[in-house]
């Protein structure tokens, strides 16, 4: 348990951290009104700070910190902790997420933050930030969304729901569902997406033959396009299985080869694979 002492500082004992979750930017109506607010009432929720050389580093409330420089306040009441780095940084992630305006794509970098520089295990950053399971490893998705998608989601343009099915998808098959999802304006809904993303991109790969097939497994090689997983966040992938449908494709036409060469009684009519009349075997 790291010790803490409550006390007035002298704000040019302070000094800002360079790893603060809300960046450099302090302007708009929203920290005027906490200016004001300071300014009549003074700041009634302590800032916590730690001990940096000579002075102190903000762990927790810039804001208040920033304001406090704009009404020249020569005091400020603060909770002093000793904290590590890593310590610092955890509090900074936790206070981050409590704002009622951060973005769902904010929240999930926070939860992988947590994941994979605090090593904790996504049921403890979930009792950590009381929220479910399923909340936090859905947000953690939201952080495989390639940028040209997190764009449309920041601004609006897509919703919640699109973001959260789109994030699933490797990263090739997540900029073909954006290109088909807005090729006619406006956004379809969300059920449309859901039937268009399983007809195109899951129900193909149910069908990966190789996978349980050793020798069939060599003929068609490692994947090529399909993102490296990381289990611990995303879940494990079974050895050998395509994620993304172009890598699949490459896969199914060598293992047609592959089939054909076993087998020269076999007939090649097409190298297309319907997923709705798929060869048994």
């Amino acid at each position: 348990m790291n010790k803490s002492t409550f006390q007035n500082v002298t704000v040019k004992l302070i000094a800002e951290s360079k790893t603060n979750p809300r960046g450099t930017s302090f302007e708009g109506p929203e920290f005027n009104d906490l200016v004001a607010s300071i300014k009549e009432k003074g700041i009634i929720v302590p800032l916590i700070l730690r001990p940096a050389g000579k002075g102190y580093e903000v762990v927790a409330g810039s804001r208040r910190f920033r304001a406090a420089q704009k009404l020249k306040l020569t005091e400020i009441p603060a909770n002093i902790q000793e904290l590590t780095d890593a310590e610092a940084q955890e509090v900074q992630i936790i206070e981050n997420l409590q704002r009622a305006d951060v973005h769902p794509l904010e929240e999930g970098q926070a939860y992988r933050k947590l994941v994979e520089e605090s090593k904790y295990e996504v049921a403890s950053v979930a009792a950590k930030v009381g929220k479910s399971e399923t909340y936090v490893r859905q947000r953690i998705f939201l952080t495989r969304l390639e940028a040209p998608i997190a764009a449309a989601y920041r601004s609006g343009k897509i919703q919640d729901g699109h973001a959260v099915l789109i994030a699933k998808l490797s990263a090739g098959d997540q900029l073909a569902a954006l290109k088909w999802l807005t090729q006619w304006g406006d956004a379809k809904d969300i059920a449309d997406l859901k039937r268009h993303i399983e007809d195109e991109f899951y129900k193909p790969l149910e069908y990966q033959p190789w996978v349980k097939d050793a020798e069939a497994l060599a003929a068609v090689g490692p994947c090529k396009e399909c993102p490296p997983t990381v289990p611990s966040l995303f879940g494990a992938v079974k050895e050998g299985a395509c994620t993304d449908k172009k890598c699949w494709k490459r896969k199914i036409g060598k293992y047609i080869d592959f089939r054909t060469a076993k087998n020269p009684e076999l007939i090649l009519i097409s190298k297309e694979y319907n997923y709705n009349t798929k060869a048994q075997g």
